[in-house]
């Protein structure tokens, strides 16, 4: 049983059952693994279920899902930006990035740039 931070790609196709990588991302959770969120995930899945009304459904429901959600410290933080400096990116990715490795867990993720960036990452699709 492996530790796994499930990038914003995962969750946002988990929560939409129209997204193209629905079935993937509900097959790929099915094991006994420990999942984690970083933080930073909130801000990028939330924005349609708040205007929809359903934020804090959401949200209650991620935290329901996983064992646990990093907080972006300042040792994140400074990871990312060392991520940044180095390969590019966006600092979301980089957050996530940084918090696997943190976490010294495997990242997985639907996002084929955060893939390439992050050794070891699992592209899921």
């Amino acid at each position: 049983m492996g530790s796994i931070v499930l990038d914003s790609s995962v969750l946002i196709a988990l929560l939409n059952a129209g997204d193209k990588h629905h079935v993937a991302a509900r097959e790929a959770i099915k094991n006994k693994n420990i999942f984690f969120v970083s933080a930073i995930s909130f801000a990028e899945v939330l924005p349609t279920a708040i205007s929809q009304g359903k934020g804090d459904f959401i949200r209650e429901n991620i935290k329901l899902a996983v064992s646990r959600v990093f907080d972006v410290t300042e040792e994140i933080a400074i990871r990312a930006a060392e991520i940044r400096a180095s390969n590019g990116g966006g600092t979301p990715d980089a957050v996530i990035s940084a918090t696997a490795k943190l976490a010294k867990a495997e990242l997985w993720t639907f996002d084929k740039k955060l893939a390439k960036n992050h050794p070891g990452a699992r592209l899921l699709a």
